[in-house]
């Protein structure tokens, strides 16, 4: 079983807090200069961006299109025109934050929605791995989505990079975000089995 690695030795050695877990509640999650993308939090949403973060976007899989969080916010304007319940298909999507020098960031897991809540849109999506997700293959993710393409963005190259989907995410990677090319509209809800009506009651 092969293992997603961020440019194995290279990387590796330039984190110098990697994405564990420190408590059961926090996942520290190594933050490069210049642009990452990570999980979608409150605290981003609340960030004066002066520093150390000092631009983000998030990715509306729908529309295609990005929507400025900050230093300008177009986001909140923006997600109003979801209902409640429309807002729920982007839980677990992630975002791009712009940090003007190496940091951490601490991603609480109650940020995380269960991973049968996760929906995608067709074609690109950028997605927050989850701690339901670490030592799953990519191709065993529960759910009805058809994965084409899957990319992770190193931050120390500035620069994407191709997994397979026979590959596993890491439990170091959670936090972080993907990019997932999917072919239709889709989720990660475990079908629901197929129930036989009872035996018939016996007639001798």
């Amino acid at each position: 079983m092969k293992k997603i690695t961020l440019i194995v030795a290279m990387l590796l050695s330039l984190i110098v807090l990697p994405n564990i877990a420190v408590s059961q509640q926090d996942y520290q999650v190594y933050i490069g200069k210049g642009w990452n993308i990570i999980s979608y939090t409150d605290d981003i949403l609340e960030h004066d961006f002066s520093s150390p973060y000092i631009a983000a976007y998030w990715f509306d899989p729908s529309e295609k299109r990005y929507y400025q969080i900050g230093p300008n916010n177009e986001f909140e304007e923006h997600i109003k025109k979801y209902s409640n319940e429309e807002k729920k298909l982007f839980r677990n999507h992630a975002m791009w934050i712009y940090s003007e020098k190496e940091t951490t960031a601490e991603i609480d897991e109650s940020d995380f929605a269960p991973l049968s809540e996760v929906k995608l849109f067709d074609g690109w999506n950028l997605l927050t791995v989850s701690p339901e997700m670490a030592d799953v293959q990519i191709k065993d993710l529960p759910g009805n989505c058809e994965i084409e393409k899957v990319y992770f963005f190193n931050p120390e190259s500035q620069q994407w990079f191709k997994v397979e989907i026979d590959d596993d995410f890491e439990p170091n990677q959670v936090g972080m975000g993907v990019a997932i090319k999917v072919k239709d509209e889709c989720s990660f809800e475990k079908p629901k089995p197929t129930i036989a009506p009872p035996p018939e009651i016996p007639t001798g």
